[in-house]
């Protein structure tokens, strides 16, 4: 309850914490392992979340965290969502690959002392040109949104974002995939929406939404939590929520498909 107290509080995300909290924390399978205290422990989660955001309004703006411009669901961006929701799963469960390794080979005591410097000196010459990669991907976000970002830029930085964030893992920082893996996949949004929109023209912003929503998804295999942050990480209305669970479906299920054939090819191996 306090994990997703603390998220829905920074977030402004009562729900989004009450999810994060059961789906990410605890596990539906042990709720569903538990059905005597499983609503107990709903009720808990939302309430904290609920109470937490609510004292946080002292210094907190009561607004969402990415404001974007309004737009509408069409049959254009349904089809992109289905068509491209396994490629934001393929890039969701890439980043989820790439946290477990470079997470694993991380600095054990003294090494820590040369790796890191070395690791935030590439970090740093890669944001001379690429100043967005610093930071956990919020500044990102809000720039993609916002669509001021360069197209050109934007293919850097669906690259470059990753790249800076598995560095900062293999210097030896700890962090999470949430915010790197949103922005990472509302770039990823924004390059698909354009090469899309040259067929089949469609709301570049909600196809940034649905690859951010996406993309969390697959990395943390909270297709429920993924969803709803990014409802109201952006005020989305719910004539819009289709599209956006949608392309977290296909993600979710191409990530996991991935998964499956892994294990299956490692077991025979």
């Amino acid at each position: 309850c306090g994990a997703g107290a603390g998220l829905a509080s920074i977030y402004n995300v009562p729900l989004g914490g009450a999810a994060f909290a059961l789906e990410c924390v605890w596990g539906f399978a042990r709720l569903r392992s538990e059905p005597r205290s499983a609503l107990l422990l709903v009720l808990a989660a939302l309430v904290t979340s609920w109470v937490a955001v609510a004292v946080s309004w002292i210094v907190v703006p009561d607004r969402p965290i990415y404001p974007v411009a309004p737009w509408q669901t069409d049959l254009s961006i349904l089809a992109f969502a289905i068509v491209c929701g396994p490629l934001f799963g393929l890039a969701g469960y890439g980043f989820q690959r790439g946290f477990a390794v470079f997470e694993r080979y991380a600095p054990k005591g003294n090494a820590i002392l040369w790796r890191m410097p070395l690791g935030y000196l590439a970090i740093g010459l890669i944001a001379v040109p690429l100043p967005l990669v610093l930071g956990n991907g919020h500044a990102l976000a809000i720039e993609v949104f916002a669509m001021d970002l360069p197209i050109e830029t934007a293919l850097l930085l669906v690259l470059a974002k990753p790249l800076a964030t598995f560095l900062t893992l293999s210097a030896g920082a700890t962090g999470g995939k949430l915010t790197p893996s949103l922005s990472t996949g509302a770039v990823l949004g924004v390059l698909l929406a354009t090469a899309w929109g040259l067929i089949w023209p469609l709301a570049p912003v909600g196809a940034a939404i649905a690859g951010a929503a996406a993309v969390l998804a697959a990395s943390m295999g909270a297709p429920l939590a993924a969803f709803v942050l990014m409802v109201e990480f952006t005020a989305t209305t719910p004539e819009n929520w289709p599209a956006i669970a949608i392309a977290v479906a296909g993600a979710l299920a191409t990530s996991r498909w991935i998964a499956g054939r892994q294990r299956a090819t490692t077991a025979f191996s």
